[in-house]
């Protein structure tokens, strides 16, 4: 899946089962967003998580309504994930379902979604 999207798996590599990937935005190439790539200690799941925004310090409510409108209206296996002050979109698929091309795919998807969602 790495060699497919163009990384060296030494060089994107945090820990034993993840990763960090600078991806170049499809408006402006010069700007990079770091998305985080992570299979489960049993090698169960495959994760990705592309930052979206950081939540606001005021109108959290409508901010929160917000998010939820996207998250029904995403298709497919990606969602809208918060953790600490950040809104993330992201996808887990289980790994005896996805092969090194679908992976390649999702993560691809996971991109573009992120770049729509941020405008």
């Amino acid at each position: 899946m790495l060699a497919r999207l163009g990384a060296v798996a030494n060089s994107v590599r945090t820990g034993p089962r993840s990763g960090k990937l600078m991806v170049p935005g499809t408006d402006d190439e010069s700007a990079l967003t770091e998305v985080t790539l992570a299979i489960d200690a049993q090698g169960r799941l495959i994760r990705a998580r592309y930052p979206l925004v950081r939540i606001p310090a005021v109108n959290q409510e409508r901010f929160y309504r917000f998010l939820l409108t996207l998250n029904d209206q995403s298709t497919g296996s990606l969602r809208i994930s918060i953790e600490d002050d950040i809104a993330y979109l992201s996808f887990a698929e289980p790994t005896a379902l996805v092969k090194h091309v679908e992976a390649a795919e999702l993560f691809e998807e996971l991109v573009r979604a992120g770049e729509r969602y941020r405008s």
